[in-house]
């Protein structure tokens, strides 16, 4: 089974688990654990970047909404896996 969405489309997620049991799937949301990657990145890379963009590019990774409100995901669900990047 899968979700399609469109480039303007939010998915959600527990919108889409509430419509599963019409469809025959037998799920509850209390049981259920969604697993997300999370990157952390270090500036201390040598990709060849500017200084001033790498630092740019990491607030602004910093400060983006976390895939849990992206996706409509309740966050103690998740179980995060995480990786550093060097910029």
């Amino acid at each position: 089974m899968s979700a399609r969405y469109g480039f303007l489309e939010l998915p959600n997620v527990r919108d889409l688990m509430h419509k599963l049991p019409d469809l025959g799937v037998d799920v509850e949301m209390a049981s259920t654990t969604f697993y997300l990657g999370r990157e952390t990145l270090l500036l201390k890379g040598e990709s060849g970047m500017w200084q001033w963009r790498k630092s740019v590019f990491a607030f602004f990774s910093r400060n983006a909404l976390p895939a849990t409100h992206f996706f409509n995901i309740p966050s103690d669900r998740v179980v995060e896996i995480g990786m550093q990047i060097r910029l």
